[in-house]
């Protein structure tokens, strides 16, 4: 299973024809991607109203309809992963942001890889990683 982050599902929303990262999510079994919900609909509500943001929700419930439609919530197991590689990123001095943690637990507990613009947040956490741009 590959978990797609925000930055790639963002690219896939944007439709950027020319981006290698939408051509390697297009290029992949759409039965093995699945998504994190939490940072694609907290961007969302952080958008001032408008059209932008309407366009972008529209996007969004598109999606959730279409191949990119198994969702991964973040359940307990998940959690109590995110919560130790919090601490241990923050005992090495290289702390971890919150959602980035609870992606990290659902890809750790699911043995899953992460597709990824931002390796370097997930770096040196025995995660499996690929960076769709670089693909």
């Amino acid at each position: 299973m590959i978990v797609l982050d925000t930055n790639v599902v963002s690219e896939v929303m944007q439709g950027w024809v020319s981006s290698p990262a939408l051509a390697w999510v297009v290029a992949q079994n759409p039965d093995e991607l699945a998504i994190t919900v939490m940072e694609v609909s907290s961007g969302i509500a952080r958008m001032p109203a408008g059209h932008r943001r309407d366009l972008v929700a529209a996007q969004w419930d598109l999606l959730e309809g279409q191949w990119l439609g198994t969702f991964l919530p973040l359940g307990m197991h998940d959690a109590l992963e995110a919560g130790v590689l919090s601490a241990k990123r923050m005992r090495l001095g290289r702390p971890i942001g919150m959602a980035d943690a609870c992606i990290a637990g659902i890809c750790l507990v699911r043995d899953a890889t992460l597709a990824t613009r931002n390796t370097r947040d997930f770096d040196g956490i025995g995660l499996s990683l690929v960076d769709p741009w670089a693909a």
